[in-house]
């Protein structure tokens, strides 16, 4: 973001410079106009006042031009008149060019300071508009943070608060045995639950680091990918649901940590499983051209509530059906995202038409 910045700046500055240099030479152009103009002015009005002294000091242009020059007796001029006529031309030809030559100086330097002017409002306006972005962006991060911890607090107390009762009750013996152990078993679910959803914050909050860095290795994505899916199916199958593979033959060679990529497969595939019925097909298909890795993980199930689809990587984003039920916690895709962008990707949600839910990776 702060290189698109810097580039933004760059251009706005470097148009500026050049929009100074076209009016300089602008500025030149006609200065050389005027000149000429005043020359051929000056020595119009030289001809007309002193046609003799003219056909003399202008014989040799007027013999390359083809045209005959008047013959006169030189005895009629004389020759103080002759080169004080001289001297007086010189000095109106050399008083119209330094007037020319100042007007021009001073309409460059005026055009300097308009052009600075208009410059100083733009980049004023630039780093008023980034400093607003700046604002906003701070005002939503300190927003997310406040919406994360009510959040936490929200999905921990539940788990919390029917651990604690349960296990009051059995304390206190208000429950007979077949009882407690309903008891006991809520308390499990609960605590793993609970556990769950640390594990996931904490995971979070590794990726949020800014000294982050995945322990990546080169190897081929393809074949992980494959082994990963072969380590699943018993998984997928064991849920109801069907699996279907895509995947290239050929190597597909790429640097990434191992034990990320497995959590942001997981993350995915996990979702699937929890919110979609048994008998839904999981798709997973890998393309790799120009470069670019494409991973397409899909399903044809219930699809994503329009909802919460334009703030589904957002931290805690879950419906309000999964939280009641602590089917998910809402982390998990978020974890996804920052775990395919610190491998230098992107993640998508597509279009999925009137069911189904298709997400794209894309790596290069």
């Amino acid at each position: 973001m702060k290189k698109k910045k810097n580039i933004s700046l760059y251009f706005l500055i470097m148009g500026g410079f050049v929009a100074f240099i076209v009016a300089t030479i602008l500025i030149w152009m006609i200065a050389l106009g005027c000149m000429w103009v005043a020359r051929e002015k000056v020595n119009e009005r030289y001809t007309r006042e002193h046609p003799e002294w003219a056909v003399d000091f202008f014989k040799e242009d007027k013999e390359e031009d083809n045209t005959e020059a008047e013959e006169y007796d030189e005895s009629e001029l004389v020759l103080d008149e002759v080169s004080r006529i001289d001297n007086q031309y010189y000095a109106d030809m050399d008083k119209a060019m330094y007037n020319i030559i100042v007007i021009t100086f001073f309409a460059g330097i005026a055009s300097m300071f308009v052009i600075g002017f208009i410059m100083r409002g733009r980049v004023r306006a630039y780093i008023d508009d980034e400093l607003l972005k700046q604002k906003e962006a701070e005002e939503k991060v300190r927003e997310d943070r406040q919406r994360m911890v009510a959040d936490i607090s929200h999905d921990l107390k539940t788990p919390v608060t029917v651990i604690t009762g349960y296990a009051q009750a059995i304390k206190d013996g208000m429950v007979d045995e077949e009882k407690s152990k309903e008891y006991v078993d809520a308390i499990y679910r609960k605590s793993i639950q609970v556990s769950e959803l640390l594990n996931s914050f904490n995971e979070f909050a590794k990726l949020e680091h800014p000294d982050f860095e995945p322990e990546k290795t080169e190897d081929d994505l393809a074949e992980f990918l494959r082994g990963y899916l072969a380590e699943k199916y018993e998984e997928i199958e064991f849920s109801g649901f069907e699996l279907s593979v895509s995947l290239p033959e050929d190597k597909v060679l790429f640097s990434y940590d191992p034990l990320l990529m497995k959590r942001a497969f997981d993350n995915i595939i996990g979702n699937s499983i929890k919110h979609n019925q048994p008998g839904t097909t999981i798709s997973v298909s890998m393309t790799s051209l120009n470069e670019k890795i494409k991973i397409e993980i899909s399903d044809d199930g219930d699809g994503i509530p329009e909802s919460i689809r334009d703030t589904l990587f957002d931290p805690f984003s879950v419906g309000s059906e999964s939280r009641k039920s602590g089917k998910g916690s809402g982390l998990g895709l978020s974890v996804t995202k920052r775990i395919i962008e610190a491998h230098g990707g992107t993640i998508e949600l597509l279009d999925g038409g009137s069911s189904g839910t298709a997400y794209l990776i894309t790596l290069s």
